[in-house]
């Protein structure tokens, strides 16, 4: 019985340092989870993977923004960018192909019942993927 209850503070409180680094900015989450890394890589590993959040989408690599486009379809993505800053907007839709850019697009510019509920599933869909593409390599 003791174990479960240390066992579920352990992972509320892995769920709660998770969401602390999602708010830091970049660089500052990446000072941290090195810091971690130091002490225990395979925590650091897992922090880094599930502690991105959707505002760091744009800053990712090229390279790393056309291969999610391989495994997300234009009208998610579309509707992830909905909320971002208009520049984060403009810098992934010039990096990807024109027409999957031209299909987000579309779905960017078009209104939807429940948009917010949306914007935020499609969100949380491209970081999952993400996350599972990170663990592939």
């Amino acid at each position: 019985m003791e174990d479960n209850k240390q066992e579920g503070i352990f992972l509320n409180g892995k769920a709660q340092v998770i969401k602390m680094l999602q708010s830091m900015e970049i660089n500052e989450r990446k000072n941290l989870i090195n810091l971690i890394k130091k002490k225990n890589p395979q925590l650091a590993n897992e922090l880094s993977q599930n502690s991105v959040n959707f505002n760091d989408f744009s800053r990712l690599e090229t390279n790393e923004i056309i291969n999610i486009t391989k495994y997300i379809h234009p009208t998610i993505l579309g509707m992830a960018l909905k909320n971002l800053p208009i520049e984060s907007q403009r810098k992934i839709l010039t990096i990807i192909d024109k027409k999957y850019a031209e299909e987000a697009f579309i779905t960017m510019n078009t209104f939807f019942k429940n948009q917010d509920q949306n914007i935020k599933r499609a969100q949380n869909k491209i970081l999952e993927t993400l996350s599972k593409i990170k663990k592939q390599h």
